[in-house]
């Protein structure tokens, strides 16, 4: 079983209720039972990271600004979606998204670099 608990994805099988359609299809059951299964879980390699935004953290101050406002000009003009989006994505670029990406990218790499290591 999937939860979202505080936006994170976790993998937690300890309590699952299965619907009645499951004792019509036992196939269905014998999938959901290895969807849950332990040998079937993967855990995610960047798991345990946390992005340390101190480096960027003006040019994430800055997207976080023009993000606020793009909800609000979503939620007011909603069928020009693919214009409003391209327009965030230009103007974020002109802020600093570009470097949040490349810091987010070197702090992955360094985490990955770390665990591989302590392998």
């Amino acid at each position: 079983m999937i939860n979202i608990q505080n936006g994170i994805f976790t993998w937690n099988p300890t309590y699952v209720r299965y619907n009645d359609i499951y004792n019509e299809y036992p196939e269905l059951k014998h999938w959901m039972d290895y969807a849950l299964s332990e040998e079937a879980y993967t855990p995610s390699a960047i798991s345990g990271f946390t992005f340390n935004a101190v480096p960027v953290e003006t040019e994430v101050a800055n997207v976080s600004a023009l993000s606020n406002e793009l909800l609000l000009r979503h939620a007011l003009h909603g069928s020009e979606t693919e214009a409003v989006i391209d327009k965030w994505n230009r103007d974020a670029k002109k802020v600093g998204l570009d470097n949040i990406r490349e810091e987010l990218i070197k702090q992955i790499q360094e985490f990955l670099d770390m665990k591989n290591s302590v392998k």
